[in-house]
């Protein structure tokens, strides 16, 4: 009888391979764009956001200014009313 797999089909016999084994090399990094692709992640991925940067940071630039003002304002309506 011949050996057979997990759905008991007929397989040629294998016989172990005697040596020194290794692991495979895994790479992690990611490889090198190519120019292309580079082109096509700066017009889809970086441009958009780099529009809209400026009006968002100009906003939040506002609105920091304006707690700054709200704090002084509070601080000012304190010595006002708890001053002594």
């Amino acid at each position: 009888m011949s050996p057979q797999d997990l759905w008991k089909r007929e397989t040629s016999e294998q016989k172990p391979k005697r040596g020194y084994e290794e692991q495979l090399q895994l790479v992690f990094g990611p490889r090198d764009a190519t120019d292309e692709e580079f082109e096509k992640w700066q017009e889809e991925e970086l441009s958009p956001w780099a529009e809209k940067q400026l009006p968002i940071v100009a906003i939040m630039a506002v609105v920091q200014v304006m707690m700054l003002g709200l704090m002084f304002a509070v601080m000012g309506i304190n010595q006002l009313v708890f001053g002594s």
